[in-house]
């Protein structure tokens, strides 16, 4: 897994919206869970079944 696409738009508390369909490279993942960093630098935690979807 290198890189996923949102399912649905989300809204992060001092940083603003994702839109869905943003497209982010994965920094690490597990079973449940994928970590993305957005443009501030923030690391994201987003589950993997409800958040996001694979692109490859």
């Amino acid at each position: 897994m290198k890189k996923i696409r949102l399912r649905n738009d989300l809204k992060i508390s001092g940083y603003g919206m994702i839109l869905k369909g943003t497209e982010y490279k994965v920094e690490k993942y597990n079973t449940r869970y994928v970590y993305i960093r957005v443009e501030s630098g923030a690391l994201l935690r987003l589950a993997r079944r409800g958040d996001c979807e694979v692109v490859y």
